[in-house]
């Protein structure tokens, strides 16, 4: 079975079944004669060369082993033949009309050629390339090397398989290249040292069928073969400044230009047909004729994605995506400026921004002035969203000599919004509260909705979510349906942060906007998901917010977002807190991420450790994750020094204590010295500061112990009596007496005085009971300790009573 062509077989054996004449066109290295041996015709017929009648009755009569070399013998072998294969029947063409109609009476009949026959009888199946998943696996099965095969990895064999378009031939003959050249290396110049090298024959035979073409369609394909990706019929008329229909038709013909068979119909070059058509004259020529044509498609696309319908508007600006980058190498400032204006609405909304500030390093500072502020104000967007403030403000700095009265406010607004970036609140709420009002005194009857969404993200987070909610309420009046559903994720969350009714929020949430809407945002969609995982956590609906949140997990790793993806992750491991249980998973193996989220994860860890009645690695952990804390000023930040605090605390008193005097005043304090003082923790309605209650239930209320070691009471459960258990009574009583952790060495002596341990026994003998005393109830009471040599020692934490 040829990799990758399941589906054709299929296509192409249902053709067959149906009495067609089946015609399999393609170029040359398309993998024709490979997919048709896969049907296992009964006799092939090879026709390169022939062009008679005479040669081809005797080309069929060979083939058949007929015993009588006329016409009517080789019918009679015919009819012997259940599947009969004519392969390479590009030149038979002529002689193949009179008898195909006698051939197909008689048997199934199968060809292939390089171009379209004048065949009537003939159904032309067009045979494209491999996608780029089989085209990597095609290139990984054909490396004869099984340590190579380890080594490559499959990004880079996909990223080679791309740039051969996965022609098939072409691709078995990078595989032996792969010997001499890593992936990457043999990416930039495969086209070059096949057509010279392993590829020549491959390539000489796309030659002849170039040559085999008319002038003016040879013309037209050297220009096609200029365009990145996808084109139509009108970008290359534009491209090539002549009318196409005629040359394109002839190309297709000839299986040179391949149809995608989309609607409308799109076409491209593949690469080795590419690389033998020249381009006429200077290749900047075609790019400068194709710049109108590609950049007012993409930027009426971009137009729709921030308008009031944007259905559909994503697709075809993603098409468009290979062609704008194309015109980047424009010599035309203003060209180049244009199409990274439309990348950039493509970027802004498909989630990671990184491209777009790279793009601006290599952009000179050059073109219209009108295009440059615009520019300038989508960079210091992105830079903001990526946390990058100092790229931000240099591109601020940069236009303010080109800005416009009308300009301003967006650039005083974007001012305020690198500021927040840099943690300086107070100047830049200065700054959006200038924006706006410049704003509304140049327009005030209608002022930009928007000034108000960037006012409201510095209220936000600045900790004051009613101003922020009133402000993203006035910015829903936005026009653009990306922007309004922007300004919806970002005023539920405000409602939210300002004690509103979580299931009045979720209603809120769910009726702006329609789900198929949000699946177009791609960076909003998680937001979405996520805000709605924290609303159904409010509402105690533990299952579905899990579910919620690791769906946001996945979906902004997807989106190349480890940092927020893990965030979400561990949001759907609080949730084990709330039923009562450590989310131990957080000890495991984690989804990928940065350095940047050490601080959360090393904080969940301690946390978990402490839980677990793990005390040393718990109280180790803790300053790690601290110190990485305090670099961040977000709410997640205090809530998880807070759980630090009431986590350590029946561990580690003192730096317990340390930590909650560091929570900044709110909520968070209050419930962290409550639940030190051993007062009853009242939980608000959100779920992070009920999980904290969760977790103070679950370590700070502390076991109740009897002194004589006969029993004790579990935090919220009932009394449990082991008077009865010897073994497990005096150790208990041991834990109690001591005022210091004890090692397997001490508690032996206390507990069998005098009794000779053999080997390990002792050591045996003390977990097999430790274990037992905290499945019996005592998990977080018996604290594990680990000295830097290795050895354990545990101690008791918990209320003694007579």
């Amino acid at each position: 079975m040829p990799i990758g062509r399941t589906a054709e077989l299929a296509e192409v054996r249902a053709l067959l079944d149906s009495g067609a004449v089946v015609l399999v066109v393609g170029p040359a290295g398309i993998g024709k004669t490979t997919l048709v041996e896969a049907l296992e015709p009964s006799r092939t017929v090879e026709l390169d060369g022939v062009a008679t009648p005479d040669a081809l009755r005797t080309a069929l009569a060979r083939a058949l082993e007929s015993p009588v070399d006329t016409y009517e013998g080789v019918l009679a072998a015919v009819e012997r033949t259940p599947l009969l294969l004519l392969d390479a029947a590009d030149e038979a063409a002529p002689a193949l009309a009179a008898v195909l109609p006698d051939l197909a009476a008689r048997a199934s009949v199968l060809l292939t050629a390089r171009r379209r026959l004048d065949l009537p009888e003939a159904l032309v199946f067009e045979l494209g390339p491999l996608d780029e998943a089989h085209g990597a696996a095609l290139l990984r099965e054909r490396v004869r090397s099984a340590r190579l095969r380890a080594a490559f990895d499959d990004a880079d064999l996909a990223e080679l398989a791309r740039t051969l378009d996965c022609v098939p031939l072409a691709l078995e003959l990078a595989a032996t290249l792969l010997r001499l050249y890593a992936p990457a290396d043999l990416r930039s110049r495969v086209l070059e040292v096949l057509r010279t090298g392993a590829g020549s024959q491959l390539f000489g035979a796309v030659q002849q069928g170039v040559a085999a073409v008319s002038d003016p369609a040879r013309h037209v394909l050297a220009v096609a073969s200029a365009l990145p990706g996808a084109f139509d019929v009108p970008l290359l008329a534009a491209a090539a400044d002549l009318p196409v229909d005629q040359p394109l038709l002839e190309l297709l013909d000839a299986a040179l230009v391949h149809p995608l068979g989309t609607v409308p119909p799109t076409f491209r070059v593949l690469a080795p047909i590419r690389a033998v058509a020249a381009v006429p004259g200077d290749p900047r020529a075609v790019q400068g004729r194709a710049a109108p044509t590609i950049l007012a498609r993409a930027e009426a696309a971009a137009a729709d994605l921030d308008g009031a319908a944007p259905a559909g508007s994503a697709p075809a600006l993603q098409r468009l995506l290979p062609a704008l980058e194309w015109l980047l190498d424009s010599s035309d400032p203003a060209i180049r400026l244009r199409a990274a204006l439309a990348l950039a609405t493509h970027e802004r909304r498909a989630g990671p921004q990184r491209a777009t500030v790279e793009r601006d390093l290599a952009l000179p500072d050059e073109g219209p002035p009108a295009l440059r502020v615009q520019w300038g104000l989508a960079v210091a967007t992105a830079a903001c969203n990526l946390h990058d403030p100092a790229h931000a403000d240099r591109a601020l700095a940069r236009i303010e000599p080109a800005l416009t009265d009308a300009e301003r406010p967006y650039w005083q607004s974007m001012r305020a919004m690198w500021r927040t970036t840099r943690g300086e609140l107070d100047l830049a709420l200065d700054l959006a509260r200038q924006a706006c009002a410049a704003a509304e005194a140049a327009s005030p009857t209608a002022p930009d909705p928007w000034l108000r969404f960037r006012l409201g993200a510095v209220f936000f987070a600045m900790g004051r979510p009613a101003e922020a909610a009133e402000a993203f309420a006035i910015a829903r009046a936005v026009p653009g349906s990306f922007r309004r559903a922007q300004a919806t994720y970002a005023l539920c969350a405000s409602l939210r942060d300002s004690g509103h009714p979580p299931d009045l929020v979720l209603a809120e949430l769910d009726a702006v906007e329609a789900p198929a809407d949000l699946a177009g945002f791609t960076w909003l969609a998680p937001r979405f998901l996520g805000v709605r995982a924290v609303l159904h956590a409010d509402l105690g609906h533990i299952d579905a917010a899990r579910l919620d949140f690791l769906g946001c997990a996945d979906q902004l790793r997807q989106l190349g977002e480890p940092d927020d993806a893990l965030g979400q992750w561990l949001n759907a491991h609080s949730m084990d807190v709330l039923e009562g249980r450590p989310p131990e998973a957080v000890l495991g193996p984690v989804p990928p991420h940065t350095e940047r989220t050490r601080g959360p994860l090393d904080a969940w860890r301690a946390i978990t450790h402490a839980m677990l009645g793990h005390g040393a690695a718990a109280a180790a952990l803790a300053p790690v994750a601290v110190a990485e804390l305090r670099a961040r000023t977000d709410i997640r930040s205090a809530e998880l020094t807070a759980a630090l605090a009431v986590a350590l605390a029946p561990h580690d008193p003192a730096q317990s204590a340390a930590l909650a005097s560091e929570v900044p005043e709110g909520p968070y304090r209050a419930l962290t010295l409550a639940a030190l003082a051993g007062e009853p923790v009242v939980a608000g309605p959100r779920f992070e500061q009920r999980w904290l209650a969760a977790l103070s239930a679950l370590l700070v209320t502390q076991a109740r112990v009897r002194r004589d070691g006969g029993g004790f009471v579990p935090p919220g459960g009932e009394p449990v009596d082991i008077s009865g258990r010897r073994v497990l009574k005096r150790i208990l009583a041991t834990l109690v007496a001591s005022g210091e952790p004890l090692d397997v060495s001490a508690i032996c002596t206390a507990v069998w005085p005098g009794e000779k341990l053999v080997g390990e026994s002792g050591t045996r003998r003390v977990h097999v009971a430790i274990s037992t005393l905290r499945g019996l109830g005592l998990r977080e009471a018996i604290v594990t300790h680990t000295d830097d040599d290795g050895t354990t020692r545990w101690s008791l934490a918990a209320d003694l009573v007579d």
